[in-house]
């Protein structure tokens, strides 16, 4: 999915629900909501509006009092709330955040999450990766999956949504759960 569009409205017809039931973010208990859908075709009807305070689009400038209507599994209309509340459907106002698109870590090496804090600044990049080298033959293959797991919980907690991830042990690949997010795997 490409970034949001800010000018992208949907058509009005005669048969357009009117209904809107607002939800607040914080009666709800959660601290974000995503929009991170599988990739399957476009669906007609509305279901929810996100409401926020601004919504970053990259493709104009930050719409304040900004909504994202969803229809089905697709990104259907983003603008102003007020143009957007009549399409009809749901509302679930997020309060005061920022909503944007998800993020891209374009490399990543997830399998060596677990070595965070354990390496030392080093002269050169040769002694760095010589230091990673020697602290990797310690960990055992189910270290590697739970570190690759680790790596994944933490990309999503700060608005990760696809990564193009450096497998340095490819022969674990049929061990690994399907990813949570949209991954592209390539071997070291």
């Amino acid at each position: 999915p490409a970034a949001l569009p800010g000018s992208m409205h949907a058509a009005r017809g005669r048969g357009a629900q009117r209904r809107e039931r607002v939800i607040s973010s914080r009666a709800e208990g959660f601290r974000g909501v995503s929009l991170n859908f599988a990739l399957r075709g476009p669906s007609s009807s509305f279901g929810i509006t996100y409401r926020a305070k601004t919504i970053v689009t990259m493709d104009g400038p930050p719409i304040d009092d900004g909504a994202v209507a969803v229809a089905g599994d697709r990104i259907a209309a983003v603008g102003r709330f007020g143009e957007i509340r009549t399409l009809g459907g749901s509302v679930i106002d997020l309060g005061e955040v920022i909503v944007l698109p998800g993020l891209i870590n374009a490399h990543c090496h997830l399998d060596f999450t677990s070595l965070r804090g354990g390496i030392r600044q080093q002269q050169s990049f040769a002694d760095w990766i010589i230091q990673i080298n020697r602290l990797r033959r310690d960990l055992s293959d189910e270290d590697f999956l739970i570190s690759i797991g680790l790596g994944f919980a933490e990309a999503r907690r700060w608005g990760t949504t696809t990564i193009a991830n450096i497998e340095s042990m490819p022969a674990l690949l049929g061990k690994m759960a399907p990813p949570p997010l949209r991954t592209w795997r390539f071997a070291e």
